[in-house]
């Protein structure tokens, strides 16, 4: 049985910096009543010293830089009083950034109360532009690799039933398939007027050389702000870049720089100071937001490679057998595949005869789908394949899913669908630059 997002208990982490507050201040009221007599008695004499040797009706500096300072801290509480702070929710499902080690075997395990506990002790700064947040977390949280389309549908769910009572979101998964996760939610989450973020870190927040603080902070900031800077669309933020979620894909294993948009620009990046690019967004949607989390978990990703004609007609029947609706091929350079007879008749029987909806995208990270240029590509098309241009894997295999399953659709609209623009996931026009701006001629 599959685990659901719940939000039954996201107020029980509320308001967390309010709580780091409370915290803050009873930590200094117990190192104040630690101190001793002898270091009391002696700041007193030296403040007696230096009073005395002041003029009548003076104030001792250091009487008046502390009144100075108690008028600053008053002044920027009641500025901050009249101005309401945005409000964020922030959902965990699990992945690396919550995790603890486990003193006996000395391993991770993910723990949805660890940063609850850690966010309360005040893991993120105190500051004005830091937005009220609200805490809700899987139980048991899941490493990312055992997320499916199930567990999207479920995130769109919880963002969709909370979608008017904040001003913004932060997805907190695991980094293997949070391009998948981010991408999914891009479509599941239609007409968005305000941001969700998808964020995760390479190191565990239990390590001093976490990824996880900065990340948080740069990903609350984007959900916090970004409605103002016209930036509702579902992004990644990490290690100082906004992404466009449905263009992401994961480059690095161990590097903390872990994701790339290589078919469109950053919609933000991080420096001395934090930066949009509003020419590269999409524009918040007029239309009401509506939450449609329907995703087909029948979809399938298939590889070419050198020698694929050997085994992949007998691999593509059994897909078949298992009632696949729609298959991702991954095919070499700008879509070409093998051309051998028994592998494009497998392929034109599974899209012709049994209606499976065969989308190609190219193995490599940078460049587009051309199902013409090549006599590789040229079969494809012939078999009935339909081109998904520049879209990432992650993409291409979210949106066909999320295609799918909307009953409404027939699979000829689908293929249709799988290669117009929904949601920022694709370049119309095969060479337009990705800044929108430039067209190459030749």
């Amino acid at each position: 049985r599959l685990t659901t997002l719940s939000l039954a208990a996201r107020m029980r982490t509320a308001h967390l910096h309010r709580h780091a507050a409370a915290l803050f201040a009873k930590a200094h009221a117990e190192a104040k009543e630690s101190e001793s007599t002898e270091d009391i008695s002696s700041e007193d004499e030296e403040e007696e010293e230096t009073s005395a040797s002041l003029p009548p009706l003076c104030v001792s500096p250091q009487e008046q830089h502390t009144h100075k300072e108690d008028k600053t801290q008053e002044e920027q509480e009641e500025k901050s009083k009249s101005k309401k702070r945005a409000s964020v929710l922030l959902l965990y499902t699990g992945g690396t950034i919550g995790m603890r080690k486990d003193p006996k075997t000395g391993a991770y395990f993910p723990d949805s109360e660890y940063l609850a506990e850690r966010l309360g002790q005040g893991l993120l700064p105190r500051d004005a532009a830091m937005p009220d947040l609200s805490y809700s977390a899987y139980t048991p949280p899941l490493d990312s690799s055992d997320m499916n389309s199930a567990h999207w549908s479920a995130i769109a769910k919880a963002v969709g039933e909370e979608y008017d009572e904040y001003d913004g979101f932060v997805v907190i998964t695991g980094t293997d398939t949070m391009a998948y996760t981010a991408s999914a939610l891009s479509f599941a989450l239609e007409n968005l007027g305000k941001p969700v973020v998808v964020t995760g870190s390479q190191i565990p927040i239990s390590v001093v050389r976490s990824d996880g603080v900065a990340n948080l902070v740069d990903s609350c900031l984007v959900a916090a702000h970004g409605r103002a800077a016209e930036l509702a669309e579902c992004v990644v933020v990490f290690d100082g870049h906004v992404l466009r979620a449905n263009r992401t894909t994961k480059l690095k294993a161990w590097g903390i720089s872990a994701f790339k948009s290589f078919s469109y620009p950053p919609l933000g990046e991080g420096g001395v100071r934090f930066v949009t690019f509003p020419d590269r967004t999409r524009r918040p949607a007029a239309a009401p937001f509506r939450c449609r989390p329907h995703f087909s978990p029948d979809v399938a990703l298939f590889s070419m490679y050198p020698g694929a004609e050997r085994f992949a007609p007998a691999a593509l029947a059994a897909l078949l057998a298992q009632r696949v609706r729609g298959i991702v091929l991954e095919a070499f350079g700008t879509g070409n595949a093998p051309t051998e007879k028994a592998l494009m008749a497998t392929l034109a029987s599974l899209c012709h005869e049994h209606g499976v909806v065969v989308c190609v995208v190219s193995r490599c990270p940078h460049g587009a789908v051309s199902l013409g240029s090549y006599s590789g590509g040229y079969c494809l098309a012939q078999a009935g394949c339909t081109s998904c241009h520049d879209m990432t894997v992650e993409a291409a295999f979210t949106k066909l899913s999320w295609l799918l399953g909307d009953p409404a659709l027939p699979v000829a609209r689908v293929r249709e669908l799988m290669e117009q623009d929904l949601r920022g996931e694709v370049t119309q026009g095969l060479f337009l630059h990705p800044n929108r701006s430039l067209r190459v001629l030749v």
